[in-house]
């Protein structure tokens, strides 16, 4: 039964509170085994549990279709976000500084900055952007999507550390969920726990594994991720197709969700919805790739997952293999002969699970938001793409559990109507 603000004036029903306590717990787990979790549990049993956690959120996720949000909460759980927000910036920014400084952009330490700062300074320069990098390795071939290189722009332009756009990006990504459940009026009071989950993940990024901000470029990534989760939860159907297509040129992790987004949007929003999404999304998409001059390196982008291949067949595989087996990802329990395999698990439980609980939903929640359903699928699509990588390298794993983060603060908001 709907309960109203007047009923309590948190606007928190218990049925809600139990089902964010669980979720709560969930995402902890991920955050922990995240993190620490390896040294407790070790190697092996941490990459299941973790495994375990991430798929687990997006399932009970799923539970609040059948409870409705009560609407009308005040402004003042926002006010207080305010405090932790600029602890956390306080706090972590001495040692983000501390990292730009003590660890150089240099690609003979970690390659993917250096590569993706000639990109930039060849684009402002108007030179050719995906021609060979020779000063790199002797040669190089630029890989990456342009919406991935272009958000160091800014940084390349006004000759900044280009860390200072993940330091951003990583501050953006859990400030705007905030903002705009509040814009929305649906930050409620237990909600303010989230930030201990935040503030544990910033420990684990700047205390435990520093190497995932100083040399790692997923800050982009995360940060478009968590701005797709807003734009489902704002069911504004160009929203939705502009950052979709955001997402996809950062990386090419969603690709496995577009099935579900075309049934789920076709079957429980109009043709006039869908047709804006899918608009919105290709002309953004082919703006950004006749702009950055993509357009000849599209081989490039589809032949990546066969250099993946080649690389674990191949001499390389003993380089990779500390990589491997010290990550968070499920290839440590295959052996080299069998990871290929695992890339056939990886395509088709990203594909078939969600197709699957789409059958589910339209069954037992019929009628239901369907932001709800799409936001778990985006969480589920991310855990089945991450942990089921041929190559799972730790960085990447920030993806998802800024994701989780997201969606605990933006909980009340995809179940009901706006």
């Amino acid at each position: 039964m709907p309960v109203g603000p007047s009923t309590w004036k948190w606007s928190f029903h218990w049925q809600h509170l139990l089902l964010f306590a669980i979720l709560y717990g969930l995402a902890y787990g991920e955050v922990y085994t995240f993190s620490e979790g390896v040294y407790r549990f070790g190697l092996k049993d941490n990459s299941l549990l973790h495994f375990f956690f991430g798929c687990s959120f997006p399932l009970v996720y799923l539970i609040s279709q059948r409870l409705r949000w009560p609407s009308g909460t005040s402004l003042y759980p926002f006010l207080f976000s305010l405090i932790p927000f600029l602890w956390l910036g306080y706090t972590y920014h001495p040692l983000a500084v501390d990292l730009i400084r003590r660890v150089p952009v240099d690609y003979r330490v970690a390659d993917m900055l250096p590569i993706m700062e000639v990109m930039c300074q060849r684009f402002l320069h108007g030179t050719g952007v995906y021609r060979e990098i020779p000063e790199i390795w002797g040669g190089m071939n630029p890989i990456y999507l342009p919406v991935m290189w272009m958000a160091y722009l800014p940084a390349v332009l006004l000759d900044l550390d280009l860390r200072w756009v993940t330091w951003t990006c990583m501050l953006s990504a859990v400030g705007l969920p905030v903002l705009m459940a509040a814009w929305k009026r649906t930050l409620s009071w237990p909600l303010l726990t989230v930030w201990f989950l935040v503030f544990n993940l910033f420990e684990a990024i700047f205390l435990m594994e520093p190497n995932d901000f100083s040399m790692g470029d997923e800050g982009p990534v995360l940060a478009a991720y968590v701005v797709f989760a807003l734009a489902i939860c704002s069911g504004n159907p160009w929203f939705i197709g502009i950052s979709l297509a955001i997402s996809l040129l950062t990386r090419y992790s969603l690709i496995p969700l577009l099935p579900i987004l075309a049934l789920g949007y076709g079957l429980n929003e109009s043709l006039r919805f869908l047709g804006i999404l899918v608009f919105s999304a290709l002309v953004t998409g082919l703006a950004f790739l006749a702009i950055s001059g993509a357009f000849s390196a599209v081989g490039i982008f589809i032949a990546l997952p066969g250099h993946y291949l080649e690389a674990i067949r191949g001499n390389d595989f003993q380089k990779l293999a500390p990589t491997i087996q010290d990550s968070l990802g499920m290839a440590k329990f295959f052996t080299q002969e069998q990871l290929p395999g695992l890339l056939r698990l990886q395509v088709f439980f990203s594909v078939l699970l969600p197709l699957g609980l789409l059958g589910v939903y339209r069954r037992l929640f019929a009628g239901s938001d369907i932001r709800v359903f799409m936001l778990a699928m985006l969480k589920l699509e991310m855990v089945l793409f991450l942990n089921l990588l041929i190559i799972p390298i730790h960085n990447l794993f920030l993806v998802s559990n800024f994701l989780t983060l997201a969606l605990l603060f933006q909980f009340g908001q995809g179940s009901r109507r706006t």
